[in-house]
């Protein structure tokens, strides 16, 4: 039954791949490089997987909606959304809502898939694709302590222009902008909270 439940979880992180419409050559390229993964390779979804890291990260906001949980992590010297890798987990919901949790202690809900993003970093031994899929997400408290074993040394509710400058890299400033522009739809549309969106 695992086994069944793996493989449906798998077929669905493929689909969503699939609907992804990539923004420039090169995450089209990075796109079937990850769908051609998922298709061979048995260890995919473990960060130990040489080829691509399957990962999810989330934008939680509190519940008046006025802010964004955002962490800071000390080895990477930045601050930064929460997230992490698949570690074997196909359901990349449940490692967004697993991430939150292990990384500062807060609770939330999914509200809705934003998208995802990828880019490629270098190992000893090759060039990694990182596939990154993203939720939008509410806390149910501003309860926040960072997890210091991995680095984490801060973290707390911000408005969004503070989130934003607090970003350093501009992919990361992009997601925060779809994200906060999907809230602003449904909040207009009188639909935050009301249902999740995915």
């Amino acid at each position: 039954m695992k086994q069944e439940n793996q493989e449906g979880q798998l077929k669905n992180l493929i689909r969503q791949i699939r609907q992804y419409k990539p923004c420039c050559f090169q995450e089209e390229e990075d796109r079937d490089v990850i769908l051609e993964a998922l298709l061979r390779e048995p260890d995919i979804l473990l960060r130990e997987n040489r080829l691509a890291h399957m990962s999810a990260s989330a934008w939680v906001v509190n519940r008046e909606r006025t802010k964004v949980l955002m962490a800071y992590h000390n080895l990477y010297d930045s601050w930064s959304w929460l997230g992490g890798h698949a570690d074997g987990e196909g359901n990349l919901l449940d490692v967004a809502l697993r991430e939150v949790r292990e990384e500062t202690g807060a609770r939330a809900s999914i509200i809705k898939y934003v998208g995802k993003s990828q880019y490629t970093f270098n190992t000893a031994h090759d060039v990694v694709v990182k596939d990154v899929h993203w939720y939008l997400m509410m806390a149910d408290s501003y309860y926040s302590k960072p997890q210091k074993e991995e680095y984490f040394v801060d973290s707390g509710f911000y408005k969004f222009h503070e989130a934003y400058h607090l970003l350093r890299f501009p992919n990361e400033k992009q997601i925060l902008e779809e994200a906060y522009q999907q809230y602003l739809d449904l909040k207009k549309a009188n639909l935050w909270g009301s249902r999740k969106y995915f």
